[in-house]
């Protein structure tokens, strides 16, 4: 009797998954200012008792100008407690879409929001306004 040998090749491979997220949500909001427009938009969705907040994208529209300046900041509590900050240099084009990662958990208690900030770059005094994108 004859034993055969059978050679077996065993490969693992590793599996990385990423869960979309079950609530994804998006708040857009606008202002504008001396004839110019702010456009936003924020990404957000559930984790537990914090909203994590992927990312805020923004436009200014009726403008040309390639001097204006953006801010953004993620807060709750009436402002108390900020999360995440970006202050963009005096180089903001308008007419252009821009989107920054954020990729942060702010709590659901308080009230959070993104507010984002637009100064219009304009002769004379430069106009400015604000959204407030409350999740």
């Amino acid at each position: 009797m004859r034993l055969g040998f059978v050679a077996l090749s065993v490969s693992v491979v590793s599996l990385v998954t990423v869960a979309a997220p079950a609530n994804a949500s998006s708040i857009y909001k606008q202002c504008s200012a001396g004839g110019d427009e702010l456009n936003t938009t924020v990404y957000y969705s559930s984790n537990g008792s914090y909203w994590f907040v992927e990312s805020n994208s923004f436009n200014l529209s009726d403008n040309t100008a390639q001097h204006n300046n953006v801010y953004m900041r993620l807060r709750n509590n009436g402002g108390a407690n900020t999360y995440w900050a970006f202050t963009s240099g005096d180089d903001v084009h308008g007419g252009q879409s821009y989107q920054y990662a954020v990729n942060e958990n702010v709590p659901k208690s308080g009230s959070p929001y993104m507010k984002t900030n637009a100064i219009f770059d304009q002769s004379g005094s430069d106009p400015n306004c604000s959204t407030y994108a409350y999740m």
